[in-house]
This record gives structure tokens, C-alpha cells and sequence, in this order.
């Protein structure tokens, strides 16, 4: 007796789960650490890894490790997050500085769009705009006309709107500038929270302005004008908070994140304020590890290679003398033995003393530019030698690339040892590697899993 087609089907269905299961993919949802009380989820690092591709190196996020190194790096700044919750830095000045540099911006956009949501664009505005802009022509009022328009009657308005209401509010407020702040000659020396305005007795500090300041010109009228225009950014940010726009939604998701984010970059300037180095620190650095900026000499090489030392020294002699249409290059292509020599000519590129064969090296290193080898034997065969190029050792200057570069490698090295004594002393930190561990399939070549 047949069985039920229903039946036929439920059969297929358990059948095919495993597979359904399996193609569904990784969970995002899945934690893959825990640091704390913090959950580190699957689509965190599989978000973050998938920015380390980049041209040419497509491949980086499924190269194994990918996923762990970036776990490391959110690990590292959830126990930096961790520490500066506990101890409050959310409620200092600083934190609070930056959530205004973060978001006030937005809440003054948001209060004109408030304004503007309350006065939507007439038929008529539209109607009088195109006969404004039409001139003689007869062009007709298309759908795509129109939404443009549309678009330029309330951008008109917005800034209308906002002039009236930035000369209103500052009407009704006590507004000061302290232009002995604001001289370029006090940059190094002055405080973040130094004021460099005052609204109603509320302080504008340096460190909101210096976010707003351009790199090039540093003049104090200039400057002036940047903490004006930031007064009015201000005074808008207020009366949205006023009328409790700071508590929508969007927003406050938005501020959450920044939250996390903002405190793990105070707990860092904590620690590089602490333990950076100044001027005189960075150039202790360099000469105490000069030969970590020092480059080796290098010879740029080109070689073939042959099973007998009697083929080399055939070579080697037509070389001496070589006939017309004859050279090193098409010698390797046409009679190397290395795979690839057809595609590469025999161009090794530029190597040190410390890579490759030490015999090779040893002759590499005892040419003259252009000067050719005897047959070198290795476990490879008979190598001929031809330097085509020679670098001197040179040491990286101590430029402000450099000093960049130290100051860099030290604020990590300094931030990294923090967090580690976190993990150690302070937060638990779990890993679940069934979770985040790329799985390889079960045919991979040994140079695929290295």
C-alpha cells in the first residue's frame, strides 16, 4: 500500500533538517565570549572581521585566526568598557563633554525638523516655486519636478526656520565668548574643560570646540566664529531637550552604543595619560630599540636553478658570452626547474642575510651588482646567482612618522597590559570556540589550514 503523500513528505522534512540546519549558517545571536557581565555576540566579530577585507586581500575573514584575533581586540575593549562603568566615568565632566560633542548636533536638527513637521509644504509653495524657477520656458511640472521642489521649499524653510529661531533663543540668553581661550599659542598648555563660552551660565569647554576646529587655520577671530556658530548648536540641542526629543527611541539606542564606546576611549586616554610618552620619551625608545628601525641590507636577486652541476656550468659559460637573443632572463625561463620561473623570469626579489638558504645568501651577499655566481648546491639542485640590484643598511630616520609609530606601539602595548590585569583581577572572561571557530571542511590541504 502506497503511503500517504502527507507522510512522503513529513519523511523528506526530518530528512532534510540537518541540511536546512547546516545551510542556515552561522547564528549572529550566538555569544562568543563573555567578559563580565557582557556578552560578546557571534555577529559582533563577524561584523568586525568582515572589515578586514580589503583589495586584493579579499580572503582575510576566512583565514583561520581572523576571527579569534578580532574577538581579542572586542574582549580587550569590553573590560576597558567594564572598568570605566564601574568607576563612574559616565558621570564625569569628560564623558559628558563628548555625549554633547556626539549628539548635540543632532537634537539642534532635530528641533527644526520638530518645527518644520508641524508646517508641512503646500500645494501652493510648490506651485509658487515652480513659477519662480520657470521662467519663460514652458516645462511642465513632472512627479521628479515636483519632489524636488518639494525638497527646496523645506530646505529654504529649514533655514529660516533656524535663523529665527537661533536670533530668538539667544534674544532670551546670556551669551558670552572668552576670546582669551581661544589664542593658538595656548593649545599645548590649556585644560579640556576650559571655557571658551557661556550660555545662561552653562560652560562650552575647549574640548567641544577643538572637535569643531579646522587643522589649517588657527587664528583667534576664526575661532570666535566657531564657538558662535557652536553657541547656536547649543542653544537649539537645549530646547530639544526641553520639549524631551532626547528621549525618543532612535536616540536613545544611538546613545547606548555611544555609551560603551565613549567610556572604553576614556578609559584609554586615562592610561595614555598616565603612561605615554612626551617628546623626550619617544626619542628614548628609538635609540634604546634603534635596531628594530634599522634596515638590513638587502640584495634583489634572480637565480636558476638545474639538476646537475654540469648543466650550471653550461650555463654559466653561455652566460660569459651569451648569443644573440640570449640572456639570464630567458635562460631561467626556458631551462630553471623552479615551477614558476616562466612567470617570474628568475626574479626572486629583495631579500636579507637572515632568509632563504645560507649558502644562497652567502654568494647573494659576496656579489657586485650584475656579477653572476658559481653553481651553488643546495637540496634543490645547482643555483646561479645574479645580483641585479643592492641596499645599503639604512636606518629609518627619526621623522614624525616615526615617532608616530613608537608612540602608537607603546600606547598598545601599555593598554593591552592594562586589560590583561582587568582579566586577571577584576572580570572573568570566558571564550566559546564551538562558536566562533571558522569551520573547516573536512578536505582542507595542509596549506589551506596553515
Amino acid at each position: 500500500m502506497p503511503y500517504p503523500r502527507f507522510a512522503i513528505l513529513g519523511t523528506l522534512l526530518l530528512l532534510l533538517t540537518p541540511i536546512l540546519a547546516t545551510a542556515a549558517g552561522p547564528d549572529p545571536q550566538a555569544v562568543a565570549a563573555k567578559v563580565g557581565d557582557e556578552e560578546i555576540l557571534l555577529g559582533e566579530v563577524l561584523q568586525g572581521v568582515s572589515s578586514l577585507a580589503v583589495l586584493g586581500k579579499e580572503d582575510v575573514p576566512n583565514r583561520p585566526g581572523a576571527r579569534e584575533q578580532f574577538l581579542e581586540r572586542l574582549i580587550t575593549s569590553r573590560l576597558l568598557y567594564l572598568d570605566g562603568r564601574d568607576r563612574g566615568l559616565d558621570q564625569g565632566a569628560l564623558y559628558q563633554e563628548d555625549l554633547r560633542i556626539a549628539f548635540d548636533p543632532t537634537l539642534a536638527a532635530r528641533y527644526l525638523e520638530h518645527h518644520l513637521d508641524r508646517q508641512p509644504v503646500t500645494e501652493e509653495e510648490i506651485l509658487a516655486a515652480f513659477h519662480k524657477e520657470q521662467g519663460s520656458a514652458a516645462d511642465p511640472l513632472t512627479s521628479e519636478r515636483r519632489v524636488r521642489l518639494r525638497k527646496k521649499v523645506l530646505e529654504e524653510r529649514r533655514i529660516a526656520v533656524q535663523e529665527a529661531e537661533v536670533v530668538r533663543l539667544r534674544t532670551a540668553a546670556k551669551v558670552a565668548i572668552h576670546r582669551e581661550n581661544l589664542d593658538p599659542a595656548g593649545d599645548v598648555a590649556r585644560a579640556p574643560l576650559t571655557p571658551v563660552a557661556t550660555v545662561d551660565g552653562e560652560v562650552i569647554p575647549w574640548r567641544r570646540l577643538l572637535h569643531k576646529l579646522p587643522t589649517t587655520i588657527k587664528t583667534v577671530d576664526n575661532r570666535v566664529a566657531q564657538a558662535e556658530r557652536l553657541v547656536d548648536t547649543h542653544l537649539l540641542a537645549r530646547e530639544a531637550r526641553r520639549l524631551g526629543l532626547d528621549e525618543e527611541e532612535g536616540l536613545q539606542h544611538k546613545i547606548a552604543a555611544f555609551r560603551r564606546d565613549e567610556l572604553t576611549k576614556l578609559v584609554r586616554e586615562e592610561i595614555i595619560a598616565r603612561e605615554g610618552l612626551d617628546d623626550a620619551g619617544v626619542e628614548r625608545e628609538y635609540q634604546a630599540h634603534i635596531a628594530n628601525f634599522t634596515l638590513p641590507e638587502q640584495r634583489k636577486v634572480q637565480q636558476i636553478v638545474v639538476q646537475t652541476r654540469a648543466e650550471a656550468e653550461e650555463i654559466r659559460a653561455i652566460l660569459k658570452d651569451p648569443p644573440q637573443g640570449v640572456s639570464f632572463y630567458t635562460l631561467a625561463r626556458d631551462r630553471s626547474i623552479v615551477p614558476d620561473a616562466k612567470q617570474t623570469l628568475g626574479e626572486i626579489g629583495w631579500v636579507t642575510r637572515a632568509q632563504g638558504h645560507p649558502k644562497l645568501s652567502e654568494a647573494a651577499f659576496s656579489l657586485l651588482p650584475e656579477a653572476i655566481s658559481e653553481p651553488v648546491e643546495t637540496d634543490a639542485g645547482f643555483h646561479i646567482i645574479r645580483v641585479l640590484e643592492d641596499r645599503a643598511e639604512e636606518v629609518v630616520p627619526f621623522d614624525d612618522d616615526t615617532r608616530e609609530r613608537i608612540r602608537a606601539r607603546w600606547d598598545f602595548n601599555k593598554i593591552q597590559a592594562y586589560a590583561n590585569r582587568l582579566a586577571e583581577e577584576k572580570y572573568k572572561v570566558e571564550h566559546f570556540p564551538e562558536v566562533y571557530k571558522l569551520k573547516r571542511p573536512a578536505t582542507a590541504t595542509a596549506q589551506e589550514k596553515n
